[in-house]
């Protein structure tokens, strides 16, 4: 445990440091700086079309249901079609790197603290993703705790790298640890614990059309995956009432 801890506090990921090992079977490799799960939090770049090319899709989608693409009320339609869908993957655009800026803080005043900090939570973050496999959205809310190590997250770079990993075609079981992998990634903290209630469209007005139904996904990194009384902490800041 203490060797976790210490790999943690270092900023290199738990996946990477087990293969850094090798076996006869499986030779070591190096990791730069991670390649392992914190590393699959950042899209690789990606080429997208013009508002016009896409503009040009969304008229010949129109097209296929039987709509008139030139009648008064869907005229502008496919131009803004094509500029909301590419705010709403934006995320594939947006670094990670420029999500968290500079924000990182000592926990104490003057040199980094010695001694790592306490549990720092955000609730009730907003989350809104498009699902992938039906291009609809699914929202609602990101809980984040961690565990500092020798610096502190700017707050509010929670809810910016949220933001960032939710713009995209998602399913909410992978954003979940997409999110807490670009924290580990960020902040190198001790441990981190993402919690995401959404509802899916795809689920409420299409399908079984369950217009009440909540997913509720989490996963624990780090020391909060080692220690109940971590994980039952944050559980208790989550259901607390608010201020």
């Amino acid at each position: 445990m203490a060797e976790r801890r210490k790999l943690l506090a270092s900023g290199v990921c738990i996946p990477c440091s087990d293969s850094q090992r090798g076996s006869q079977s499986q030779p070591a490799q190096v990791c730069p700086p991670c390649t392992g799960s914190a590393a699959q939090s950042e899209p690789s770049p990606r080429q997208v079309g013009t508002d016009a090319e896409l503009a040009a899709i969304f008229s010949a989608l129109l097209r296929a249901l039987g709509e008139d693409e030139t009648r008064p009320g869907l005229a502008d339609t496919p131009l803004r079609a094509a500029k909301a869908v590419k705010f709403l993957t934006s995320g594939y655009r947006t670094s990670l790197a420029s999500a968290a800026g500079t924000a990182l803080f000592p926990v104490e005043d003057g040199e980094p603290a010695e001694q790592p900090g306490g549990m720092v939570v955000v609730k009730d973050i907003s989350v809104h993703s498009l699902c992938e496999h039906h291009l609809i959205p699914f929202f609602g809310r990101a809980h984040i705790g961690y565990l500092p190590g020798r610096r502190v997250l700017g707050l509010s770079k929670l809810a910016r790298i949220t933001d960032v990993c939710a713009r995209r075609l998602q399913m909410q079981e992978r954003l979940t640890k997409q999110i807490a992998d670009a924290l580990v990634e960020t902040a190198q903290p001790r441990g981190v614990a993402v919690v995401l209630e959404c509802s899916h469209l795809c689920m409420c007005a299409r399908g079984v059309q369950q217009t009440e139904a909540v997913t509720r996904t989490s996963t624990m990194v780090g020391e909060f995956e080692m220690d109940s009384s971590l994980r039952n902490e944050f559980w208790s800041h989550l259901s607390s009432a608010r201020l």
